[in-house]
C-alpha cells in the first residue's frame, strides 16, 4: 500500500472578507467629494457650459487633489455615460502619466 503525503498546514484560501477590507473616513470622505465635483462637471460638459478639455482638466485635477481610491482605481474607464453618449468615446490618459 502506497502512503501519500501532503501538506496539511491550514491556509487561507478564500478573498478577504469586508471586515479585512474596510475604505477609512478619510478615504470616504475624497470619493465623495471627488464623485459631488465630478457630477456637477459632468451636467456642465452634458449642457455644454464646459468643453471636454475643460471636463478632462477638472477630472484630472480632483483626481490629483482628492486621490480618491475607487475613482482612481476606475479613471480613464467611462462608466457613468450610456452606450450612445458621445462622452463615451472620451479617451484620455492616466492622471500623472506622459
Amino acid at each position: 500500500m502506497e502512503t501519500v503525503r501532503e501538506n496539511t498546514a491550514v491556509t487561507n484560501v478564500t478573498s478577504p472578507t469586508d471586515s479585512e477590507i474596510k475604505m477609512t473616513d478619510k478615504e470616504f470622505a475624497a470619493e465623495l467629494r471627488y464623485l459631488v465635483v465630478i457630477l456637477v462637471a459632468k451636467k456642465m460638459l452634458m449642457c455644454q457650459i464646459i468643453s471636454r478639455e475643460e471636463y478632462r482638466q477638472i477630472d484630472d485635477f480632483m483626481l490629483m487633489k482628492y486621490r480618491p481610491p475607487l475613482s482612481l482605481l476606475l479613471s480613464g474607464k467611462n462608466l457613468l455615460f450610456a452606450e450612445s453618449s458621445p462622452e463615451k468615446k472620451v479617451m484620455r490618459k492616466q492622471p500623472g502619466s506622459k
